[in-house]
């Protein structure tokens, strides 16, 4: 686990905060394979949101400390 003093809002950020870093990685690929020209919008932003979780999520965990 991860140590972040950011808040757990949801359980998507405490599923996040629980996943190793391989886990992470394989999320983002599964999540990016999944997206697709040809694919049902909604399905694609979801996903899309997903990633965006995920990014965000990194961002805040591994900001340097200025």
């Amino acid at each position: 686990m991860r140590k972040s003093n950011k808040k757990i809002r949801t359980q998507a950020d405490y599923d996040l905060k629980m996943m190793s870093d391989n886990q992470l990685n394989v999320e983002i690929s599964k999540n990016l394979d999944n997206l697709s020209e040809d694919g049902d919008a909604m399905s694609n932003l979801n996903q899309i949101e997903h990633l965006t979780r995920i990014l965000f999520y990194l961002r805040d965990e591994y900001k340097p400390n200025n």
